[in-house]
């Protein structure tokens, strides 16, 4: 076991130390927890950074039609391609250039027993000016044709 103590007035860390982990953050309590945490502050520092710099963020999430019958790969699959259909469109190339966006995106699956399996996923999309007067629009034109048998909504 060891302590790492906190910066003046903050609380310090404790834990063990050479234990094998499996690092799954869709499997294991203890690990995603890590994970998580570590992800969140992460984010923080980044919205943060972005703020200070007279930025904006806008989250972006997309899901997608599932029934139980669906299997975790296949759903990866179509999601993964619904990604790469998105971020190779011209509308979103567009904004790329236009607002100088960028963005960092997770995967987040959950699993019922009477849906099965639910993927979708979190897009942190960074600006670094304020661009909230144009987030309607571009939230009006977000909804790609995706990949066959897929319908477009208006």
């Amino acid at each position: 076991m060891h302590h790492t103590p906190g910066p003046e007035g903050e609380p310090g860390t404790a834990g063990f130390g050479g234990l094998a982990t499996c690092g799954s953050v869709w499997a294991c309590p203890v690990c995603s927890a890590k994970i998580s945490a570590r992800r969140s502050k992460d984010l923080e520092q980044l919205i943060n950074w972005n703020a200070d710099r007279g930025g904006t963020v806008a989250l972006l999430t997309l899901t997608m039609r599932h029934h139980r019958g669906h299997s975790l790969r296949e759903l990866r699959r179509a999601l993964s391609a619904a990604w790469r259909h998105l971020t190779q469109s011209r509308g979103w190339k567009r904004w790329k250039t236009d607002l100088d966006m960028d963005y960092v995106r997770g995967v987040e699956g959950t699993h019922t027993d009477l849906n099965g399996w639910h993927l979708h996923i979190h897009a942190l999309l960074i600006f670094p000016t304020d661009v909230s007067a144009e987030i309607p629009a571009l939230t009006a034109r977000s909804t790609p044709a995706g990949p066959r048998g897929w319908r477009r909504r208006a």
